[in-house]
């Protein structure tokens, strides 16, 4: 009886571990914050400068939450897929492609994680001033944002 019993709870616990451990892998990762000293755009919403944090939100990796600490309703929610880079990054970074004088928040990185970043998917918005930049022969640039 003591066997059988020491049996159902060692294979409850195995059980359980294993349950346990994919959901524990799939939490959310750490918020970044940073200084962000322009207005720029996330899908179709535009968000005023100021100090931000990113967070993943919900059990889903590449959803993700950007949100003012100081404004509770400037805040978007945004897709990302992975993108793929040769080395460690440094730094925790932010990336926006500026077409003039509009920003679009572009790529994520995070210090010491190798070999992939997280890519903005491209808004509609972005799309459409893209295809301007196009006719008038116009290059966009790239901006970091100041990491906190």
């Amino acid at each position: 009886m003591k066997t059988n019993l020491f049996g159902t709870l060692t294979a409850g616990l195995l059980l359980a571990s294993v349950i346990v451990l994919p959901v524990r892998a799939q939490m959310p990762a750490i918020a970044i914050r940073a200084t962000i000293p322009f207005d720029f755009s996330v899908r179709e919403k535009v968000l005023p400068a100021g100090t931000y944090q990113v967070k993943r939100i919900g059990e889903q990796p590449n959803v993700l939450l950007i949100s003012n600490i100081n404004d509770g309703h400037a805040q978007e929610v945004f897709l990302t897929e992975s993108n793929s880079a040769p080395d460690f990054y440094q730094d925790t970074e932010l990336v926006f492609q500026r077409y003039g004088d509009r920003y679009f928040l572009s790529k994520l990185f995070r210090a010491g994680q190798q070999q992939t970043g997280e890519e903005v998917v491209t808004s509609n918005a972005e799309r459409q001033v893209q295809r301007g930049m196009v006719k008038n022969v116009s290059e966009p640039s790239k901006a970091s944002a100041v990491i906190n």
